[in-house]
């Protein structure tokens, strides 16, 4: 048994000699913030992050369809999982950022690496965009990344 990146599996499902199985994950993906600078400091501002990107998208995008919009902290399929407040609604997310008083002058720096994470925040700077906030991504090698 192997791991395979959602880019793999339709490839492997059309081999006849070979079989895909799927299962819950017990991991999460989400988008990091430095909450000790600023925009970020302000919880105002990360909630409105949350609520103007669309995690439906970046599924189907980024991870063609496959797995789960995470919820909540922890994977549904862990105990202890509940649905957080957060759906895709950037109306409410541009309103929060005025009333947080986000400076919509600044550029948010977004980093990512691969394709899969190139392909999301790039899904990430167009919802951004949306709502008036402007997005520079930086994509890294993964080795670079995590260093």
């Amino acid at each position: 048994m192997v791991a395979l990146d959602s880019n793999d599996v339709k490839r492997v499902q059309a081999n006849s000699k070979l079989k895909v199985y799927q299962k819950a994950a017990t991991d999460i993906q989400y988008l990091g913030m430095n909450i000790e600078k600023a925009p970020f400091d302000n919880v105002m501002v990360r909630q409105a992050f949350n609520y103007a990107i669309d995690k439906d998208a970046i599924l189907q995008v980024a991870a063609n369809g496959f797995g789960e919009v995470a919820t909540s902290i922890i994977p549904s399929a862990l105990l202890g999982h509940k649905d957080g407040p957060y759906t895709y609604d950037p109306k409410k997310a541009k309103d929060m950022l005025k009333t947080a008083r986000f400076d919509f002058n600044q550029t948010i720096k977004l980093w990512a690496y691969g394709d899969v994470g190139k392909k999301k925040a790039e899904i990430v700077q167009a919802n951004l965009a949306d709502i008036g906030v402007k997005v520079d991504i930086e994509i890294y090698e993964v080795d670079a990344f995590i260093q």
